[in-house]
């Protein structure tokens, strides 16, 4: 959980009946970039394997580029897994800007990178 600024926090509702494990290793509650993940059995959703799903916060007004630094480890770690992964995001990041801010195409280049 953030300790600094107001408002925002990265946060992930399951419903009570689904069993779920937390995953710690992928969460991340930092300066520039807040994120939870869980890892549920993929026959829920009719899967062959576990599958991750997640949030990632990067609060406002915080440096974009940071975040991306801080962003691609993390999509590493997740890739090296080869398992199925849902990531529900809020950047605050104006995606109409990437031909005008090079860290916002940046971000949109390393999400699309990972799939």
């Amino acid at each position: 959980m953030r300790t600094d600024g107001i408002g925002g926090d990265a946060s992930l509702m399951i419903r009570n009946t689904i069993p779920y494990t937390v995953r710690s290793s992928l969460k991340v509650f930092g300066t520039y970039i807040e994120c939870i993940f869980i890892e549920i059995g993929g026959t829920l959703i009719n899967y062959d394997t576990n599958v991750t799903i997640g949030t990632v916060y990067r609060p406002p007004s915080t440096d974009i580029k940071e975040f991306n630094e801080s962003v691609s480890p993390l999509l590493v770690k997740m890739q090296n897994e080869h398992k199925l992964a849902y990531i529900m995001d809020d950047y605050n990041i104006n995606l109409l800007n990437t031909d005008k801010h090079l860290q916002t195409s940046e971000c949109v280049d390393i999400m699309l990178g990972f799939g």
